[in-house]
């Protein structure tokens, strides 16, 4: 008498375990493959901000009475890399003036996008240069960190 199979051979077993196993192997390499990728893109994009960081710096030169009466000041980028000062239309420095924001300053000679090593520029604070014996202290942050103050002490010449 034949014997009526009900079950699966171990050949087709091994088989649909291997097909199984290929498959989850699969699947965890796809999945895998976008991670370990935006795990990747993630840490070289922080590698070059910490390189921007280390790499930029900007530094106020001097302040002076300009003609009309305000106090402006030249601001040298002493880094490596060039330091936005516009980024789509939008102004990204920050100045204070005896750490009040100041929103009206201007660049002398018209709109910069960017600041370049060892470029100086000279900004109008819009605010009246200190009158003698008097200071304001002047504060700038940029982009990557980069920030520097400088104390205008009018000592009765036009520069401080």
């Amino acid at each position: 008498m034949f014997r009526k199979s009900k079950g699966v051979t171990p050949v087709v077993a091994t088989v649909l375990l291997l097909f199984i196993a290929v498959a989850a192997v699969g699947s965890a390499a796809v999945f895998l493959e976008g991670t370990v990728q935006s795990i990747q893109d993630g840490a070289e994009s922080e590698l070059r901000q910490e390189d921007r960081i280390r790499d930029s710096e900007i530094r106020i030169e001097s302040g002076f009475n300009n003609s009309d009466d305000n106090l402006s000041i030249e601001v040298r980028n002493s880094g490596s890399i060039s330091i936005p000062v516009n980024e789509s239309g939008e102004t990204v420095w920050s100045i204070f003036v005896d750490d009040v924001p100041k929103n009206d300053w201007s660049i002398e000679g018209g709109t910069v996008d960017e600041i370049n090593p060892n470029q100086i520029i000279t900004i109008d604070t819009e605010r009246p240069f200190p009158d003698e014996g008097e200071s304001d202290t002047v504060r700038i942050t940029a982009p990557y960190e980069t920030t520097d103050s400088h104390v205008c002490f009018n000592t009765g010449s036009l520069r401080c």
